[in-house]
């Protein structure tokens, strides 16, 4: 944190070769047929249902379990993002019209938080509400957490969530 959508795609895993592929193939149809396209990339998403193979839900049910934590590095930093709030930004690009067509938008919080601070604090990024402090942002161009380029800004709405809440 940050990365912007310019980062260098490199996978490290079948996983994430299909991931980059699946951009790629989407942004040709794009840059071929003129098909309607917005490539999204959400950071580090959480929530109900998450593969226990995630760090979140790993250390909730070791912690749940009474178990001393076991875990990896302490010092990675995520930008952790609720699946709500994954649901919102992609109605939100798929929404947004010709501004982001073709586009790359990565999103997230724009809060990095490093492993460590989730098991220390309980920090976890609580999913938008309305009527908050905080705010969520796709981004462009940028550090994840703040449009850069004018048009897109003002076409795809920023969600804010309670700061207080964290």
């Amino acid at each position: 944190v940050p990365i912007d959508e310019k980062h260098p795609l490199r996978a490290q895993s079948q996983y994430d070769a299909t991931k980059v592929a699946a951009d790629q193939l989407a942004y040709s149809y794009y840059a071929s047929f003129q098909t309607p396209v917005v490539i999204v990339r959400p950071f580090n998403t959480y929530g109900p249902r998450q593969s226990m193979r995630a760090v979140i839900p790993t250390i909730i049910a070791q912690a749940l379990a009474g178990d001393r934590l076991k875990l990896g590095s302490l010092t990675p930093v995520r930008d952790f993002l609720s699946v709500k709030d994954t649901a919102r930004g992609f109605l939100a690009a798929a929404t947004a019209g010709e501004a982001v067509l073709g586009e790359v938008l990565n999103l997230g919080t724009g809060t990095g938080v490093t492993v460590g601070e989730v098991v220390d604090r309980g920090y976890i990024v609580p999913p938008i509400s309305a009527g908050s402090t905080g705010v969520m942002r796709m981004m462009r161009k940028g550090a994840c957490g703040v449009f850069t380029t004018r048009s897109v800004q003002t076409v795809v709405p920023a969600l804010t969530y309670d700061a207080t809440r964290i």
